[in-house]
């Protein structure tokens, strides 16, 4: 799968395809899975362990998908369910 070169064209993949992406290098793969997951697992991580470490869990988790998408299981849907 080539690498998407507009946001637009990110828009429309499916999770398991943005993770691909992302293990190809596309930074627009991950801002697309960011924009659709961060929220949801900020207030996850709010409610489970408060404001402060929230922010941190949030960096940690997209991070680490920049580091190591392969570490990311592409059958498991990505969403949180708050």
């Amino acid at each position: 799968m080539p690498l998407p070169r507009l946001a637009a064209d990110v828009a429309l993949l499916t999770d398991p395809q943005l993770v691909a992406s992302v293990a190809k290098g596309s930074h627009a793969g991950l801002a697309e899975i960011y924009d659709r997951h961060g929220g949801d697992v900020h207030r996850m991580a709010q409610r489970l362990w408060g404001r402060d470490a929230a922010d941190v869990i949030v960096k940690d988790v997209f991070l680490r998908l920049w580091q190591r998408p392969d570490s990311f299981d592409p059958a498991r849907d990505l969403s949180v369910h708050s």
